[in-house]
């Protein structure tokens, strides 16, 4: 489960869930699969980077600066670079719902989904995963 959250594979993750797969189960380094995803949904290794280098990053995963469009030379492979890491933040945001419907702990773990929802500054998800607000900030 873990694997197939990290790794953005929503058809394996629905399936393992749907076997009873533990959605609180940590692998050997500590880490649940609700932060594994809530990281991907950051924009994964890029949005570590932008957070790194200052910058900041929005509720869809990208920093300020990042992203297509205009100018800078933008080759095909890049292009489709960006539209691999939107098509996995998508992923990752199904992948969070399926895991909090069956009972994901957002305090599992280290870093938590909490503290990496925080740390990634992944706004979308805060009021879900840190409480008060929906994912798509209706109230509950």
């Amino acid at each position: 489960l873990m694997l197939s959250s990290y790794h953005t594979h929503a058809p394996l993750v629905r399936y393992l869930l749907s076997q009873n797969a533990d959605p609180n189960t940590l692998n050997d380094r500590g880490q649940s699969p609700l932060a594994g995803a809530v990281f991907k949904a950051a924009g994964g290794v890029s949005g570590m980077s932008a957070l790194r280098n200052g910058g900041e990053e929005h509720g869809n995963g990208q920093a300020d600066g990042a992203g297509g469009g205009g100018g800078g030379g933008e080759t095909e492979g890049q292009a489709d670079g960006g539209r691999e890491e939107v098509e996995a933040t998508s992923e990752a945001d199904k992948i969070i719902e399926m895991l909090l419907d069956a009972g994901a702990d957002v305090d599992k773990g280290r870093p938590s989904a909490r503290e990496s929802v925080e740390m990634f500054r992944v706004e979308r998800w805060r009021g879900r995963i840190c409480g008060g607000v929906g994912a798509e900030g209706d109230a509950e």
